[in-house]
């Protein structure tokens, strides 16, 4: 996966936000209401976290 923002690949240790349409974001790149969020944390904790991220976990 990577961030609709800058474009990069996530690396399993960048912060990432999960927006209320479940979407992610690097932190760093995020510009738009803070209400919107709804979790944040490192790439790995965030997919692990949610089952519809299943398909993109890592080890």
């Amino acid at each position: 996966m990577h961030c609709p923002v800058c474009g990069e690949i996530y690396k399993n240790d960048d912060v990432v936000l999960l927006d209320e349409g479940n979407g992610t974001t690097h932190r760093k790149c995020y510009n738009k209401n803070s209400e919107q969020i709804k979790d944040v944390g490192s790439y790995r904790e965030i997919t692990n976290k949610y089952d519809f991220f299943e398909s993109v976990r890592t080890p």
